[in-house]
């Protein structure tokens, strides 16, 4: 069986049967299933082809127009939890925009916080049917999405003090071997040496804020 067969089965029983939905709007072609590199486009990171991105998917789905892109991650997100007939289309929209932040994974880091947050506690799901397609695309077309998934994940736990790192590890048994291979192991070294520097700053700004608390006091 296919990840993608697999995927439809873990998340919508109803479409491996061949069912579509008709919509207007279609997004042109399936994201991660194309010729693209992260990083390695022309094309320059910019928020407005994000907001296309999103506002295309949402007119999929059939709501209004959107606010920005925080505003459509949240109706997509609703609605591909309702695993209704609009949640595959919902799907993809979440799924090209994550493509497009693994594309810009060095520019896109502030809204790739937005697409974890806005997920919350259906990142785990939502991993489970996303990384089949980032395999695909890596095995059949040399991308390295896996890479930049990677990158772009750790740097949000050092970021916010988290650790979704793990929470993807647990979503997709197996990946933690898969990711960069031999570099797996570079990238949480790196982790660690970020967190450990964070936590320094941390208690720098600490110190520091007591010293001028002190000095104030003797003012």
């Amino acid at each position: 069986m296919s990840s993608s067969s697999l995927n439809h089965k873990l998340l919508h029983p109803k479409w491996a049967k061949k069912t579509k939905e008709p919509f207007d709007g279609p997004i042109p072609d399936q994201p991660f299933h194309r010729h693209r590199q992260p990083n390695g486009s022309s094309d320059e990171f910019r928020p407005e082809h994000l907001l296309q991105i999103i506002r295309v998917s949402v007119k999929a789905v059939e709501h209004e127009d959107v606010i920005d892109y925080n505003d459509g991650l949240q109706k997509l997100t609703q609605t591909w939890r309702r695993r209704d007939g609009k949640s595959e289309l919902a799907f993809k929209g979440l799924l090209e925009f994550l493509e497009y932040c693994l594309q810009h994974s060095f520019d896109s880091n502030e809204v790739f916080e937005s697409f974890i947050d806005t997920l919350g506690y259906n990142t785990f799901q939502f991993w489970k049917a996303a990384v089949p397609h980032i395999f695909d695309s890596d095995l059949a077309f040399g991308t390295k999405y896996r890479d930049a998934l990677l990158f772009s994940i750790t740097l949000y736990d050092v970021n916010n003090g988290k650790n979704r790192l793990r929470e993807l590890y647990a979503a997709v048994p197996g990946i933690r071997k898969s990711l960069l291979g031999v570099n797996a192991k570079q990238f949480g070294e790196r982790f660690h040496h970020l967190e450990a520097e964070s936590e320094l700053v941390a208690g720098f700004v600490e110190r520091l804020r007591s010293v001028v608390v002190v000095s104030l006091g003797q003012c």
